[in-house]
């Protein structure tokens, strides 16, 4: 049988999950284009994604390409806070220039 819960973690009904469902802010986390055009979306789910663990997952945050729709990452998540952090990074992954060093080593060089 399915258990269901809310954005807290805290065990609901069937009859509170359809309902908060209906909610798009209840059900959005966050959604926003990344510099480089991909959606990254952030929703809570409702449901445990990760059956047969102990670890609750009731949130993903999926990357979807501009052009085409599809999505090309999918991570998951317990708690809201880290849904919210996950979110916050992959917007920061997707913003940094392909090909780009985002971290360039400092140069050690002597100035001639």
């Amino acid at each position: 049988m399915i258990k269901y819960y809310g954005r807290n973690g805290e065990p609901i009904s069937l009859e509170t999950y359809l309902s908060r469902l209906k909610f798009n802010f209840y059900r959005t986390i966050r959604q926003e284009y990344a510099s480089n055009g991909v959606w990254v979306s952030t929703v809570w789910l409702g449901f445990n994604h990760n059956p047969g663990s102990s670890k609750l997952t009731i949130f993903e945050t999926m990357d979807y390409d501009d052009n085409t729709g599809t999505h090309s990452n999918c991570r998951r998540y317990s708690t809201e806070q880290e849904a919210l952090d996950g979110h916050i990074k992959r917007v920061q992954e997707h913003s940094i220039p392909k090909g780009s060093n985002a971290y360039p080593e400092k140069d050690t060089r002597e100035n001639s």
